[in-house]
């Protein structure tokens, strides 16, 4: 099992104004995409990129500051590609991912002004309950969400490995009534992302 447990957070500038201010467009051109983009009723960053002005990874890069959140590059990070969403936040997999995200904010965030947790479970290992988890902490975190991802699994625990982390402590030094500090570890290089490794396993993990 593991939980997440979100909090809200703000949206940034537009993409226009970001590829400004770090000199990836020049006014003029994005005078030029905003018009188009009116004639249209398309997406500033798709007529950019089909007007050649501004490239895919331009609207990538844009869409992370826009987020506060980072597009990790394999082989750079101890954080898993397994985690798709840090890796490759506008692929298939991650757009899947946002989907689930969107109908969680409609159906379950959003019904009231308060941080919420949710518990990811399934009826055996091997379902891909940890993979899940990971990968939608990072959207809701990408969100601007403060989010704490919280590895319950005190049998086969595998975020910890997911992220990068050392299991010697965590949910299971809790429960059992020895507390440290720092026991919640902020994910480095995903902004708003922080984990409760399960800690090592008990001789009664039920």
């Amino acid at each position: 099992m593991e939980h997440l447990h979100t909090h809200h957070g703000d949206i940034k500038r537009s993409i226009g104004a970001i590829l400004i201010s770090e000199g990836r467009l020049t006014p003029e051109a994005a005078e030029r995409i905003v018009r188009k983009q009116h004639e249209r009723d398309a997406l500033f960053g798709e007529v950019g990129i089909e007007l050649g002005l501004i490239t895919r990874q331009d609207v990538e890069f844009a869409i992370a500051r826009q987020y506060d959140y980072s597009v990790l590059t394999p082989g750079q990070s101890p954080i898993s590609t397994q985690v798709v969403a840090a890796y490759e936040p506008h692929g298939f997999q991650a757009e899947g991912l946002r989907a689930l995200r969107t109908q969680l904010l409609w159906r379950w965030l959003e019904t009231q002004p308060i941080s919420k947790t949710l518990a990811i479970v399934s009826a055996s290992s091997g379902e891909g309950r940890s993979h899940l988890a990971a990968n939608l902490a990072v959207v809701f975190s990408q969100l601007g969400h403060r989010t704490v991802l919280v590895d319950a699994d005190l049998r086969k625990p595998g975020l910890h490995d997911l992220f990068g982390f050392s299991n010697r402590s965590g949910l299971s030094t809790i429960l059992q009534g020895r507390t440290e500090s720092e026991l919640i570890k902020p994910v480095d290089q995903l902004s708003n992302l922080h984990l409760l490794p399960s800690g090592p396993t008990p001789p009664n993990p039920q």
